[in-house]
């Protein structure tokens, strides 16, 4: 931890497991809060895992919760399992310059009826 007058800057890096919505739909969201009162995300990791049937896709929404109560988000859609780092210009998009993100909510859905999949997502930021 670093001090910069009264700044507090930490490094962030937390994982979540969203339970799967089925039929298109998204499940419940999971909730990632800093430690400290704001985040700025660096990189995101969406890991798909289990097995996937054939033309199964796999849905995965990032909203990001900012201090004045407004949100964002991006919807990511994968079809196969593995590790996928989310580009540039989404995190981008995710950041407002006039608002700090105090949280982020993972969501994430399955094409299928029911599915064996799993969707844990890592996010890495700095906090203050």
């Amino acid at each position: 931890m670093k001090r910069y007058g009264t700044i507090i800057i930490r490094t962030l890096k937390k994982s979540v497991s969203p339970t799967l919505g089925t039929g298109g739909s998204l499940g419940g969201a999971e909730t990632v809060a800093p430690d400290l009162a704001r985040i700025v995300p660096i990189g995101i990791v969406v890991s798909v895992g289990g097995s996937l049937a054939s033309g199964e896709s796999i849905s995965v929404r990032i909203t990001a919760n900012y201090d004045d109560g407004s949100s964002s988000y991006i919807d990511l859609s994968y079809s196969a399992t593995g590790d996928y780092e989310v580009p540039e210009t989404d995190l981008q998009s995710l950041i407002d310059n006039d608002k700090a993100i105090t949280s982020l909510n993972i969501q994430a859905g399955s094409s299928e009826s029911s599915t064996s999949a799993t969707v844990t997502v890592t996010i890495r930021g700095i906090q203050y």
